[in-house]
């Protein structure tokens, strides 16, 4: 691409954020995704030290039970039976994982076979499972939701306001038009993983693998670029704003 093409991709970027500035929906919609990504970072980040903690705490309790345990043959001992906790990661204070279906402690005992305990999603209602305010959830589901919402309506907002032909007479192709709204909705994902990001790097300084975290990050903008590309796509082929 040219200079002077992506000049005018920047323009056409510029020309979508001035929209959107003068747009309650589209401002109302930004809003909530940065709160809620924000306070999904610092919600996550201190239930997930408080959880560490409490872990801690068992596990120390289960091993000082197990070793005061009476003198008995080793048999015996195997049948008393022991907890295990599992250490999360650092990265799990952006994604808990899988832990509130798999459980995070199992009950080792002699010839039997116990699965994890300690799962949320077991006691949970089925609005707790459709998921919690994690980090994860909101790029997961809540980011394309929100992004679908501010750009669906790039390119039909222009064909049914008739500005469209108007556009491609004055010189812009239709490649430079898409590529534009599609630069302003990528400055969205942007924004929406920039607390991401600057809680994943505090992930680092706590241990956790650089590899892990930038593949996390990445992850997740492929995740919601592959988003804006079917958003452009549905904004092309319908003809109306509301289609």
């Amino acid at each position: 691409m040219s200079i002077n093409n992506f000049s005018k991709v920047v323009i056409v970027a510029k020309d979508e954020w001035r929209y959107w500035l003068r747009s309650k929906l589209a401002m109302t919609v930004l809003a909530i995704g940065l709160v809620l990504t924000l306070a999904s970072v610092i919600v996550t980040a201190i239930t997930m030290m408080e959880l560490s903690h409490a872990r801690h705490e068992l596990q120390t309790t289960s091993d000082k039970s197990f070793v005061d345990q009476p003198d008995r043959h080793p048999h015996r001992m195997v049948h008393y039976g022991h907890y295990a906790f599992r250490t999360p990661s650092p990265l799990s204070t952006l994604d808990p994982g899988i832990d509130a279906y798999t459980g995070n402690s199992i009950f080792l005992e002699g010839h039997r076979q116990n699965s994890a305990m300690f799962a949320d999603s077991r006691q949970g209602t089925a609005l707790t499972k459709l998921g919690s305010l994690t980090p994860a959830f909101i790029v997961q589901t809540l980011a394309p939701l929100l992004l679908i919402l501010i750009g669906y309506s790039g390119i039909s907002r222009e064909r049914e306001s008739q500005t469209l032909s108007y556009l491609l007479s004055q010189g812009t192709s239709g490649v430079t038009l898409i590529a534009g709204k599609g630069l302003a909705l990528l400055s969205v994902v942007g924004l929406i993983l920039t607390p991401l990001t600057v809680s994943a790097l505090f992930t680092v300084a706590a241990g956790e693998s650089l590899l892990a975290v930038v593949s996390f990050v990445v992850g997740y903008a492929l995740y919601l670029t592959v988003w804006v590309l079917l958003i452009l796509l549905a904004s092309s082929v319908f003809s109306k704003n509301s289609g």
